[in-house]
């Protein structure tokens, strides 16, 4: 891309540049090769004042750091609009090596360092940068840190050697003091009589502080932002997620609770898939938080999504046994409803080969087993088709499931099962539930191509090659016809089909084969019988 013309230093939308987004990642060689082959700029700064060395250093990358120190003209000291340099962010996030290195080895300033590292309780760090550094540190600010007191973030950001930050910066701000679960620093912010902080303002994820601490599963932080500070708890981002919905986890139940009951979060808002909450943890399995939706937050089970499934059919399809039976049984939730995909949650269960769930659906909630949906498709067929035979043998024998029911392409089980492969299902179809099987099924495979289903059905089930459908066509003709070279060979040498049969037409397997421009298959065709 560079020998293309590619400029090494253009900034997305957070301006952030390729080597800020290698050095975050660790990703050192392709750093190596931005800077020394491609003069990429170590010093540019993205739109939060974070440069490569800060990103590596905030991730622990070592050997990104190391690197990017030696380069001649990096400033070891920059900050970001937070008042952040290298150093600090590596005290903060427990990177003691780096901190290190940072102030012996490249003399970075400690003042802010020092501060930051006591905020965020990194004690540890904090003394060694206090004490490993006395000669250059300076000692009230150092005694400041360790004693545990919380210096002025805000004044520090306004302070800031460059122009003072926008909305935005102060929106991602607060957004970042809701994910460290800091709710004195959300308190410092808000509280600041230099800003009018929106605390519903979005970053650039498209989520609140409110969603994000919400997420990460800190109550007092969220509470803090919906008591104290008007948060709305109803706001939703850009793909339709609220806070309640960031809080879909076992280990975040007191949000949930917290949201619903005393600050009116609506539990049946819908995201850009007009999926409900309960929707979201059922088919993630979370039981727990399913039953606290339901009996204590009034979540309405049988709503549907876009696709028309309820949360009872996104359990089943992720074979989530528990969470099915506590809907289906305990709520009452339609077992039968079908979704736009035209499945039920039998069906669904049945196609994953989930046997408990079915058997759950079948015995305990009543599903029928022989439902279609539009298409004439039934649970059994779905089965046969994925090769879940365990399931159809529980269908056909214990449930009675009719198995030469057809859709609306005469498709049987069987045949479903035959054409995609799953041998084992189609001779337990045959040979144990007494499935029709007759000259239309092969007539099917060969239309459609499927070689080893032609040869399953003539070798294993001994089905007549030379039968005729209604119009006189047998099976050669149907191969021939859709130019199918493999099966023509197959039905010629070793099934001896006769190739001057002719239908009720007149038609012949090579006036087929002509018609529909299958060369091949007319050289084959006109070929000494013995040579093919």
């Amino acid at each position: 891309m560079l020998e293309a013309g590619a400029n090494v230093n253009a900034k997305d939308e957070n301006g952030n540049t390729a080597l800020m987004e290698a050095a975050a990642w660790g990703r050192a060689i392709i750093v190596k090769f931005l800077v020394d082959s491609a003069g990429g700029d170590v010093n540019l700064t993205n739109r939060e004042g974070f440069t490569a060395l800060i990103k590596a250093a905030a991730g622990g990358h070592t050997d990104v750091v190391r690197y990017l120190t030696q380069v001649f003209g990096t400033d070891v000291n920059a900050t970001t609009m937070f008042g952040d340099s290298a150093a600090a962010l590596a005290a903060q996030y427990g990177h003691t090596d780096l901190a290190q290195y940072l102030v012996v080895e490249c003399q970075a300033v400690l003042d802010t360092t020092k501060l930051r590292a006591a905020v965020d309780r990194r004690d540890d760090v904090a003394r060694y940068l206090a004490e490993g550094g006395a000669s250059r540190v300076n000692a009230s600010n150092a005694n400041f840190a360790i004693g545990g007191e919380h210096p002025n973030m805000v004044s520090r950001v306004a302070q800031d050697r460059r122009s003072a930050p926008s909305m935005d910066a102060w929106s991602s701000a607060l957004a970042q003091a809701a994910v460290d679960g800091n709710v004195y620093g959300l308190r410092r912010i808000v509280g600041s009589s230099r800003v009018n902080v929106n605390v519903n303002a979005t970053v650039h994820d498209g989520d609140t502080a409110l969603m994000k601490a919400a997420g990460l599963g800190h109550l007092a932080v969220v509470q803090y932002l919906v008591a104290e500070c008007g948060a709305d708890v109803n706001i939703a981002n850009y793909r339709g997620i609220t806070a309640l919905m960031r809080a879909d986890t076992e280990e975040h139940l007191d949000i949930v609770r917290y949201l619903t009951r005393e600050c009116g979060a609506d539990v049946n808002a819908t995201d850009s898939g007009e999926a409900t909450i309960l929707m979201r943890v059922a088919a993630k399995g979370r039981l727990a938080v399913v039953q606290c939706l339901v009996e204590d937050c009034g979540a309405r089970v049988n709503a549907i999504d876009w696709y028309g499934e309820t949360a009872l059919l996104k359990a089943a399809g992720e074979r989530h046994l528990d969470v099915v039976r506590y809907l289906a049984v305990k709520c009452g939730a339609d077992v039968n409803t079908i979704s736009s995909r035209e499945v039920t949650a039998l069906m669904e269960a049945a196609s994953k080969g989930s046997i408990d769930v079915v058997r759950c659906l079948a015995e305990e909630c009543r599903a029928s087993v022989d439902v279609v949906n539009g298409s004439g498709t039934s649970a059994v067929m779905l089965a046969a088709q994925s090769g879940q035979l365990h399931v159809v043998r529980y269908l056909a024998v214990e449930c009675r499931a009719n198995v030469n029911a057809t859709d609306k392409n005469g498709d049987t089980a069987l045949l479903g099962a035959a054409l995609q492969g799953h041998f084992d299902t189609a001779r337990f179809l045959a040979g144990n539930c007494e499935a029709d099987l007759d000259v239309t099924a092969l007539t099917k495979a060969a239309a459609r191509g499927c070689f080893y289903a032609v040869r399953f059905l003539v070798e294993e089930r001994r089905v007549d090659t030379s039968a005729t459908d209604i119009s006189g066509a047998t099976v050669l003709m149907t191969a021939a016809q859709h130019g199918h070279i493999h099966i023509v060979r197959y039905l010629v040498v070793t099934c001896k089909g006769d190739v001057n049969v002719a239908d009720k037409y007149g038609d012949t397997p090579l006036t087929k084969a002509s018609a529909n421009g299958h060369f091949d298959v007319v050289r084959a065709l006109l070929e000494n019988t013995r040579s093919m």
